[in-house]
């Protein structure tokens, strides 16, 4: 089964309508603006349009799995290691990951960048 195709007039004539855009639906638009395949113009009134209607939980789960999609794996960095034989305990503060993370992603989107 092919899967349908979307094109902003549809999706905004969804949201005018009433209906509801589902996960699929609003993961296309995001891809669209990440592939910087969209008309500005399109995205504004699809944002306004969304917002007007209301967003979902579905809705913000289809826009977050694109970007996510894209997203730089990083290396998660263990919170057991062994040192000499015995097993140690390293304790991290999540804002420690979090920062661990942004410089890994920050340091692959320049790699990619100068590619």
């Amino acid at each position: 089964m092919t899967a349908p195709v979307r094109t902003w007039p549809q999706l905004l004539a969804t949201l005018v309508r009433g209906d509801d855009l589902t996960a699929d639906d609003t993961r296309w638009a995001m891809s669209e603006v990440m592939d910087d395949a969209h008309e500005p113009v399109a995205f504004a009134a699809f944002l306004v349009a969304l917002r007007a209607k209301g967003e979902t939980a579905g809705k913000i789960s289809g826009l977050l799995g694109a970007l996510m999609d894209r997203a730089p794996r990083c290396p998660a960095r263990p919170m057991v290691r062994v040192v000499r034989g015995r097993s140690t305990l390293e304790i991290h503060s999540s804002s420690g990951v979090a920062a661990e993370r942004a410089q890994c992603w920050r340091a692959q989107s320049s790699a990619a960048r100068r590619r």
